[in-house]
């Protein structure tokens, strides 16, 4: 018609790929530029926060695979800055010429193969929100649901949640359900947050400290005042200007934009005009946004931010612009995967015009197959060690209307020398040293301070110095009123070490059976924080409580009881 009609603008400002339209169906780029080298190594050098970095990773393996699946090619991941594609996040101008634009408009770019110093590589527009085109992905943390991805709604005591939330809890840790109802299930975790854990920066992610000050400033939050790339930022201890110790705030379950709350987290139930709200509500607004407030309370607070939706698949743009980089084109077939426009799939399947343009520059794979596809588990356990706390010692609370001891934080965040995960930790008598062990060493620490010559070999307590030694819990434990020995628990044996002599006792191990009660292979030890007469030993989803007079257990629990939940 001439003018420019609703739909043609709709069309128009869609969200799309970088590149220029193609004329045809699935079309190559000029001279077929494509690899002749096989298998392609890649590189991830950036992440985004809207995502944990395991769900990325994961996120592009699933996206290389749909080329794989219809071509010969094989892609590996690489740490090597050579190698044939680097990946990462960048925020409008990023140095290569190409900026994006912010927020929807341009989402993605990537360079087909040549000799050129960009060639293979592939930018993601940080402006936009990453998810896997259903709102917000979020791993747990610790809880009972070994790392599982939160479920949303959930219900929890008959409400349904869209969100994480802090209902339950008096701490002010986010957490989800990991299935459809937690009543019936139980089943949960930490979202993401930064009271757990922080990224980047130079902190080792270390959790934010709050308050803190910058440029003598006191803040309660994160926030974005010092940067210019729209990434949330705290300091890890109390005053920036004196220490400098800062990172990257993890992107929190259900973060706003825009209002006034500085980016902060919906707070689900909420109070506005009286009303109770569980989740982003249009209510109050007449352009129909989807907000939410970020206090308890909005009536008296007045905090609030945007509801930030579905987000892009990071998964789709990924394998179309990786279609680039093999060297298709763009397709006019609406409904291909290389048409120019974002589109959402439901049960994703290269469409047939993609499997034709792939297989016109590479041949079919047809005699080496594919190996399963390996994915990385995300989120984090309740690794079964004792998880210190309050300075360095965790102190259990049963508490009758909150479910949950407050934290955990990462070891990481108090102790960076040690490894990402251990196999057990005990403190020796009268508030000495942390010992921690991981395979066949061990570090002992004086509050976060390693001690000098440390780590070590367990040889050098008495432990087994061959094979692949793993110790499963460590226990400074005392029978009655006798002197207090360490026990060390390994499968189905135990050894005691005198700490007052150095050295271990004579005729150990000795068998598990000992201990009348106590299963093999246990996850953790420690003593009973509210009843002195009482050890806690934990396997699997059960807290078993050891009578210190009878060495014998009297009482089971289910896991979720010492977690309060």
């Amino acid at each position: 018609s001439g003018q420019l009609d609703d739909a043609t603008v709709t069309y128009m400002m869609a969200a799309r790929c970088g590149h220029k339209d193609a004329p045809a169906e699935f079309n190559t780029f000029p001279n077929r530029d494509h690899w002749t080298t096989n298998p392609f190594s890649y590189r991830i050098k950036g992440y985004t926060p809207d995502m944990s970095p395991c769900q990325v990773r994961n996120t592009f393996k699933k996206a290389l695979r749909v080329w794989e699946e219809v071509t010969a090619l094989d892609f590996v991941e690489s740490q090597s800055d050579n190698a044939d594609m680097i990946i990462y996040f960048g925020y409008q101008e990023h140095g290569d010429g190409y900026p994006f634009d912010g927020k929807d408009g341009l989402l993605a770019h990537a360079f087909a193969a040549g000799t050129h110093a960009l060639a293979g590589d592939t930018h993601f527009d940080e402006g936009e929100f990453w998810t896997l085109g259903n709102g917000r992905v979020a791993d747990t943390y610790f809880g009972n649901a070994n790392g599982a991805p939160c479920v949303f709604p959930f219900i929890f005591q008959n409400v349904e949640y869209s969100t994480c939330t802090t209902a339950g809890r008096d701490d002010g840790m986010e957490w989800c359900a990991t299935t459809r109802n937690f009543d019936t299930d139980r089943q949960f975790g930490f979202c993401p947050h930064e009271l757990l854990f922080t990224y980047g920066g130079n902190a080792n992610g270390d959790p934010c400290t709050f308050p803190f000050v910058f440029l003598n400033q006191t803040y309660n939050t994160c926030t974005y005042d010092g940067r210019s790339d729209g990434y949330r930022w705290c300091a890890t201890t109390s005053n920036f200007d004196r220490d400098s110790k800062w990172a990257f705030c993890p992107d929190r379950s259900q973060g706003t934009d825009g209002g006034n709350a500085n980016g902060a987290s919906c707070s689900f139930p909420f109070i506005f005009n009286g009303n109770s709200y569980s989740e982003c509500t249009t209510v109050g607004r007449s352009d129909y946004r989807k907000w939410c407030s970020t206090t308890p309370n909005y009536d008296t607070d007045g905090k609030y931010g945007f509801c930030q939706g579905d987000g892009y698949s990071l998964f789709l743009v990924a394998a179309h612009e990786f279609g680039h980089t093999i060297g298709l084109d763009h397709s006019n077939s609406q409904g291909a995967l290389m048409y120019p426009m974002y589109q959402k799939f439901t049960n994703f399947r290269l469409p047939q015009d993609d499997i034709n343009g792939a297989q016109n520059l590479y041949p079919e794979r047809r005699t080496t197959p594919l190996q399963p596809l390996v994915l990385e588990k995300c989120g984090g356990d309740l690794s079964g060690n004792i998880l210190l706390q309050n300075q360095y010692k965790h102190t259990l609370k049963y508490r009758k209307t909150n479910f949950g001891p407050p934290g955990p934080y990462p070891i990481s965040s108090q102790w960076p020398d040690l490894p990402s995960s251990i196999d057990a930790v005990y403190q020796k008598p009268n508030d000495g040293p942390l010992v921690f062990f991981k395979g066949s060493k061990y570090w002992m620490f004086n509050g976060a301070r390693i001690m000098e010559g440390y780590p070590k070999h367990v040889s050098t307590l008495g432990l087994p110095s061959t094979g692949n030694f793993k110790m499963d819990a460590a226990l400074n434990w005392r029978r009655s009123k006798r002197r207090r020995r360490t026990y060390f628990f390994v499968k189905n044996q135990f050894y005691r070490y005198n700490e007052e002599k150095g050295k271990m006792d004579r005729g150990y191990p000795k068998p598990m059976s000992v201990w009348r009660g106590v299963p093999n292979n246990i996850d953790a030890a420690m003593e009973d924080p509210t009843r002195s007469r009482y050890s806690m030993f934990l396997k699997g989803n059960k807290v078993r409580y050891l009578n210190n007079y009878k060495v014998e257990v009297l009482q089971t629990d289910p896991m979720e009881f010492w977690l309060g939940c």
